[in-house]
C-alpha cells in the first residue's frame, strides 16, 4: 500500500485546448473524469480528464509505483486494479511512461531549500512543488514569452525538509522543448526529471 504521494511516480499532463476563460475555481468544478485505469507494465495507471461547457481543456495521465510501507521497496501493482479499470472509460492518453532523456549541459540553474510548507501528508516534499521547481528553472526568455503545453515529470527520488536542491534546464530535442532536473548534491542524487513542451505567446 501507499501513501498519497509516493516518491516515484511518472506523470503527463497534456493541455488539450486553451483554458482561457476558466478560473481555478471553475476547474476545480470541471474535473468529470478521474479513475483508475489499470496497470502499465509496472505502473498503476490514473488518468484525468478537465472539460468545460463540452470543450476538453486538458488530459492527464499518471503511472504510480506501489510501495510497501514497511520494506519502502516498489510492488507489483495487484490483480483488483485490472478490474477496476474494466469499468472505467479508455485511457485519456496512451502513454506507457518511457524513460525521459538526460539532460545536457544546463544553460540556467537555481537552487532551493526544501521548506515545511513544501512537505506533504508522508513528510517529503509534494510532487506539485517539483513541478514548480522545475518551471521556476527556466529562462525569463522562454516563461516570459511561451505558454505551457505539455508536461512530463519522473519523480526518482524523494526529498526532506531542509535538503538543499539543485535545479536545472537546458533546451531539449525538439523545437519549444526543454529538459529539466532536480537533483541534491550531498548526495548526487537525482530526484525528479521532466521535459516540457512550450507554445509561444502567453495564453
Amino acid at each position: 500500500v501507499t501513501g498519497p504521494q509516493p516518491p516515484e511516480a511518472m506523470a503527463e499532463l497534456a493541455a488539450a485546448a486553451d483554458a482561457r476563460g476558466a478560473s481555478l475555481v471553475q476547474a476545480r468544478k470541471i474535473l468529470d473524469y478521474d479513475a483508475a485505469s489499470g496497470v502499465v507494465r509496472a505502473f498503476a495507471v490514473r488518468e484525468f480528464r478537465v472539460d468545460l461547457g463540452g470543450e476538453s481543456l486538458a488530459v492527464g495521465t499518471s503511472g504510480w509505483v506501489v510501495l510497501d510501507t514497511a520494506s519502502r521497496r516498489p510492488v507489483r501493482p495487484g490483480a483488483d486494479l485490472a478490474e477496476m479499470a474494466s469499468r472505467t472509460p479508455p485511457r485519456v492518453l496512451p502513454d506507457v511512461f518511457e524513460r525521459l532523456p538526460e539532460l545536457s549541459p544546463a544553460v540556467a540553474s537555481h537552487e532551493v531549500r526544501v521548506g515545511r510548507s513544501d512537505l506533504d501528508l508522508n513528510g517529503h516534499a509534494h510532487n506539485v512543488r517539483f513541478v514548480a521547481w522545475a518551471l521556476d528553472g527556466l529562462p525569463a526568455t522562454v516563461a516570459d514569452t511561451s505558454t505551457l503545453a505539455e508536461l512530463e515529470i519522473d519523480y526518482r527520488a524523494e526529498a526532506r525538509e531542509g535538503d538543499v536542491l539543485a535545479v536545472e534546464a537546458a533546451p531539449g530535442d525538439g523545437p519549444d522543448t526543454w529538459l529539466h532536473r532536480i537533483t541534491r548534491p550531498t548526495d548526487g542524487r537525482e530526484l525528479a526529471r521532466a521535459r516540457t513542451h512550450w507554445r509561444s505567446g502567453r495564453a
